[in-house]
């Protein structure tokens, strides 16, 4: 799979009838899930495993760290200081 895919991370909701999106990150493939802890984003990004993203600016979102996993990254889950994705074959933590 090529090109780029956006993952639409912030919205401001003050006025709920009219959010307006104020951020956005484009990952390499195609952003599956997403878990938030604090000033971070954890993201399921299909072809590229997990990737990290510090959302503590919230008008400059940027991808911070990532790790590969052996298969297709579907979903994120967090618990404590772990993040578990569901890659297509195995949960990998």
């Amino acid at each position: 799979m090529s090109g780029t895919a956006t993952l639409g991370s912030k919205w401001w909701t003050s006025r709920i009838a009219e959010p307006m999106l104020i951020d956005s990150v484009a990952t390499p493939t195609v952003a599956r899930g997403v878990a938030i802890s604090g000033a971070y984003a954890y993201v399921a990004d299909y072809h590229s495993g997990l990737l990290v993203i510090d959302i503590s600016d919230p008008f400059n979102s940027q991808i911070v760290a990532s790790v590969d996993t052996p298969h297709e990254a579907w979903d994120v889950a967090l618990a404590g200081h772990y993040a578990y994705v569901a890659d297509g074959r195995a949960c990998r933590s």
